[in-house]
């Protein structure tokens, strides 16, 4: 009858179940191409049910849009109970290449879809401020001695 009268008044019904979110994803100011980034991470199952273990997945893009971003890894997430949140820090390789400039953090919860979440469309969120990229030159190694005696 409470459904009823819901579909009535225009209100949609989510069906029980888990739904994972990126709460927050924090970034350092800067990082090196190539380099590391720290990228603490809160992802939150906003759902009724529990949520077994997951993957967060990482991209840098320009504009905080998925799409045409650069991939960077997952990190695992153990199982969430409904309402419960998990933070943690992930320490993310940045390959080398990068063009200097900003690059946001996108963090997607579930990113390998192994949880069959209400909705997979809020999974995703970007960094509030980018991280500043500067490629680092490498340095180019000496080529080896040639051998004694030849």
């Amino acid at each position: 009858m409470i459904a009823a009268a819901l579909l009535a008044a225009g209100a949609v019904a989510l069906a029980p179940g888990p739904n994972l979110r990126v709460a927050s994803v924090e970034t350092q100011a800067r990082a090196a191409s190539p380099g590391e980034l720290i990228v603490p991470t809160t992802v939150r199952n906003a759902g009724n049910r529990r949520a077994g273990a997951s993957h967060t997945r990482y991209v840098l893009s320009r504009d905080r849009v998925r799409g045409g971003d650069v991939r960077l890894s997952s990190v695992p997430v153990a199982a969430l109970r409904a309402g419960r949140m998990r933070t943690s820090t992930a320490m993310l390789r940045v390959p080398a290449g990068l063009k200097r400039g900003p690059w946001y953090v996108i963090a997607c919860a579930d990113g390998r879809h192994a949880v069959a979440e209400r909705s997979e469309r809020d999974n995703c969120r970007a960094s509030g401020e980018p991280v500043a990229v500067v490629p680092v030159a490498l340095p180019e190694l000496p080529p080896p001695p040639e051998a004694e005696g030849d």
